[in-house]
């Protein structure tokens, strides 16, 4: 596979970020992260099942507010499943200043690549928008058995990969990671406001420009960060809210009423 070249990452320079003449650079790395998308799946189509792929628009449009800073590959649970979770989302997303966030990578827990000027990040992600997963995650770890499972996971994942808060909390996961800190990063997520948490391995530009192969790297880093995406986003089988119920109420209360039949000439009150 083609490498990442220097002139990839310079497509994400500050000074292009909100000019369409560039949308063809930007699409060269585009088209390299759907073949990593496609090489992943390849790899582990069965682990991936319930979980679809997208791709960030190359071009300034609604969906990255104008802006073409980096580019991104998540994966996230299937349309279907999308679909029962939008209305809830949306009757949140809707009371709060993130209206006019339109990026979809916001809305539901993902496991991503993303590409920018200086680096490229892998691993999972939560917005606050997507605050079913978030709460799920918050409540899940909150039990000392989850907790303990939740930094099993966490170990197995490459050396020197972080797990935190966007711009407040990072912690290296090796060895010396405690269930103290994990308490503490439980805390923190309880308050958590137009931020990110994030589990990431990070690769600075001068460390991987230019080297041959780096895109089968970057799919066996994403695959291994697959079981626990798994265990942070929420499904009908991995419920610490109860959002079932939740789903079941919203259900009955949207199924279309019956309308009574009237003879012709009958006054409607």
């Amino acid at each position: 596979m083609t490498a990442f070249t220097t002139a990839d990452f310079f497509a994400y320079d500050s000074k292009k970020w909100i000019s369409k003449a560039y949308t063809l650079e930007r699409r060269v790395v585009k088209g390299k992260l759907e073949e990593i998308a496609k090489l992943s799946l390849s790899k582990e189509h069965e682990n991936f099942l319930g979980f679809h792929y997208e791709i960030s628009d190359e071009f300034p449009s609604l969906q990255n507010n104008k802006k073409v800073d980096s580019q991104w590959l998540w994966f996230s649970r299937d349309t279907e499943e999308q679909k029962r979770l939008t209305a809830m989302l949306e009757k949140i997303i809707l009371e709060k200043d993130s209206i006019f966030n339109l990026a979809p990578y916001h809305h539901h827990a993902i496991l991503f690549i993303n590409l920018n000027l200086h680096r490229i990040e892998v691993g999972v992600r939560i917005h606050t928008d997507a605050w079913i997963d978030l709460d799920n995650l918050r409540k899940k770890i909150a039990l000392d058995w989850e907790k303990e499972r939740f930094i099993k996971l966490l170990k197995i994942l490459p050396d020197k990969s972080e797990v935190g808060i966007e711009n407040d909390l990072s912690l290296m996961i090796d060895d010396t990671l405690s269930s103290s800190e994990i308490t503490e990063l439980t805390q923190k997520l309880n308050s958590l406001k137009n931020s990110w948490f994030f589990c990431r391995k990070t690769f600075l530009k001068s460390e991987v420009a230019d080297t041959e192969n780096f895109e089968e790297v970057l799919s066996d880093i994403l695959i291994k960060f697959l079981p626990l995406f798994r265990f942070i986003c929420w499904s009908r089988d991995n419920d610490h809210i109860q959002m079932k119920e939740t789903l079941k109420q919203e259900k009955k209360e949207t199924r279309p009423k019956v309308i009574e039949s009237f003879s012709i000439g009958e006054k409607v009150s």
